[in-house]
């Protein structure tokens, strides 16, 4: 608080000395003080009251409100409604006000509007508050830094009236401090990798002469005051002696002086490689509480389902026992639609936790068998795991990866080898969780071949895969589509055959020159043309207008050929050809 502002107050004569702005102002009962001084009439303090229960605040700023429109009072809701939950600086902010308009002078304000204008303006430094305003800085350790559950309980965020406005601010808050966790943790892994090399300057600097490691400067640390000696003479010693013992104790100093040169650079470098930050106990909120928190909105609607779920459990976890038996499905749509809007609720608990991961998805994932692949309960449920996937990745597409390989792909295997129906949107769903590199889905790719028992099943998979690696598709990726691709192409089952025509097809749609390589396999495609299944015709008819096109946007003169053979006139018929026709 500004020394102008404090005087100010001080004139006033209030009941009671302001010690903590924020909380003493809270309950607006010091504001209808000093109001009282300059409006004795209107303003009477017995109709305040000094509590600090959020009724009676609320109770004290609607009558100052009241007061403030009747004599034109230039203060709005928007003024104290943050002074009421103690946001920080806006105490302050409002008391300069009341300065400028009673006393008709401007106090210094820059320190109030720096609080408020950016951090509760700016959902970014709002993550990065702590409880009392201050900016989180790098020098606190990580027990002091806010967490997300801290971040969400803030009253700047509670105080807003309005769910929907609420939730939204929640979900910038969340988002923030995850951007900031993800940029954090990149930072302890970079010092983790840069670990060995500190160690090994160490070793070489402990081997070095230590002449090169003395500093030039004088190491005023070491120097030590010693008190005067005076029980030794008391003692019957003699001058000789403590002289002797003097010289003896300063050689010793001396020599601790050198040891202490010769170590200080290597300490420095042993401090570096032992400043990587210790695993502390790390407490997250159980995914199931979220999960019932955010379905409530869902089912306000519907006080039968309420009523179904048991009571002795979690909301989630009983809807999910029952939910495909019991309840219709747009309830079912309206749960997995709600839960998917606010996934980013779900992206601290899962990205802290790999046993919360490994919970929620044991909790979703039953619902993929127990409903159809054309049902649109699946096709919800397939959009809340594409959503869970999209926040978990962004703050940590390494875990993701890890999370796809070891928990997710095992189980979703299965599903992919018995239900041709839901093959396509499951192959998007693990798609959702790669990492967004080559190498991770190669990764994948590979994995799925492991976990799948027939091969046929693996190019069936395949054909859907294959169109969602445009951005990605490398030498690797290519040379796995071609190799499944004509084993496809060779089976007896047209549907096989079919698949492998679809992933040419979608390596020929491609933005990159992936069709030269299916040129090469126009042999093969050629042998196709006598296949009297419809579906491989129509897909070998499809895959030739692509490559036709490509020919034609790459190779124009290729085109023109083909379209002068295809044009010219046929040969006339001879006479006697055309009397025999006649006959």
């Amino acid at each position: 608080m500004e020394r102008e502002l404090y005087r100010w107050l001080q004139s006033l004569d209030l009941s009671y000395s302001v010690k903590n702005v924020r909380r003493d102002f809270s309950n607006g009962f010091l504001v209808a003080e000093i109001f009282s001084r300059y409006y004795p009439q209107d303003v009477t303090l017995h109709s305040y009251d000094n509590a600090s229960k959020l009724a009676a605040k609320n109770n004290n700023w609607e009558q100052l409100y009241k007061f403030f429109r009747r004599k034109n009072i230039p203060l709005n809701k928007s003024d104290f409604e943050p002074v009421i939950y103690s946001a920080p600086g806006a105490a302050i902010m409002l008391l300069n006000k009341i300065y400028n308009f009673l006393t008709k002078r401007a106090a210094d304000r820059f320190q109030a509007e720096d609080i408020i204008g950016k951090t509760l303006q700016d959902p970014l430094l709002l993550a990065t508050a702590n409880l009392r305003g201050a900016p989180v800085t790098d020098e606190q350790p990580l027990y002091a830094k806010p967490t997300a559950s801290t971040l969400l309980r803030d009253a700047e965020i509670n105080r807003i009236e309005d769910k929907e406005k609420m939730t939204a601010r929640a979900e910038q808050v969340l988002q923030a401090h995850n951007e900031n966790l993800s940029y954090e943790r990149s930072n302890e892994r970079m010092l983790q990798s840069m670990r060995p090399r500190i160690q090994q300057l160490a070793v070489a600097a402990a081997r070095a002469p230590s002449s090169k490691a003395i500093s030039p400067e004088p190491d005023i640390t070491n120097v030590e005051i010693k008190e005067v000696e005076v029980a030794s003479i008391a003692q019957g010693g003699t001058i000789a002696q403590l002289r002797a013992q003097k010289d003896l104790q300063q050689q010793t100093i001396k020599s601790r002086s050198s040891q202490r040169g010769r170590e200080s650079a290597l300490g420095n470098i042993e401090s570096m490689a032992q400043a990587a930050p210790v695993p502390q106990a790390i407490t997250v909120k159980p995914v199931q509480s979220i999960l019932s928190a955010l379905m409530r909105p869902a089912l306000r609607e519907h006080p039968d389902v309420q009523k179904a779920l048991d009571p002795r459990r979690d909301a989630f976890s009983s809807f999910m026992e029952i939910c495909a038996s019991a309840f219709p499905e747009n309830v079912c749509v309206g749960v997995f639609d709600t839960v998917a809007s606010r996934a980013s609720l779900l992206t601290d608990s899962l990205i802290k936790s790999p046993t919360e991961f490994w919970k929620a998805w044991t909790l979703i994932y039953p619902a993929l068998w127990e409903f159809s692949g054309s049902s649109p309960v699946f096709e919800s449920i397939v959009y809340l795991l594409k959503r869970i996937a999209e926040c978990i990745r962004n703050a940590d597409p390494l875990l993701t990866q890890q999370y796809l390989m070891d928990v997710i792909l095992p189980q979703v295997a299965p599903i992919l080898a018995a239900s041709p129906g839901r093959r396509e949107a499951l192959c998007e769903v693990l798609y959702a969780y790669a990492q967004e590199t080559p190498a991770a889905h190669l990764a994948l790719l590979r994995g799925l071949k492991d976990k799948l028992a027939s091969v046929a099943s693996y190019i069936l998979c395949l054909s859907f895969f294959v169109p969602l690696d445009e951005t990605h598709m490398d030498d690797h990726l290519l040379d796995l589509a071609l190799y499944y691709a004509l084993i496809g192409l060779s089976q007896p089952q047209p549907s096989l055959r079919v698949a492998g025509l679809s992933i040419l097809n979608g390596l020929a749609n491609m933005m990159g020159d992936q069709y030269a390589a299916i040129l090469n396999l126009l042999p093969t495609l050629m042998d196709l043309g006598s296949d009297e299944w419809w579906e491989v015709e129509a897909q070998l008819m499809v895959l030739t207008s692509t490559l036709l096109l490509k020919l034609s946007t790459n190779h124009p003169e290729v085109t023109q050929h083909l379209a002068h053979k295809s044009i010219a006139p046929p040969p006339m018929p001879t006479r006697s050809e055309q009397r025999r026709a006649s006959t």
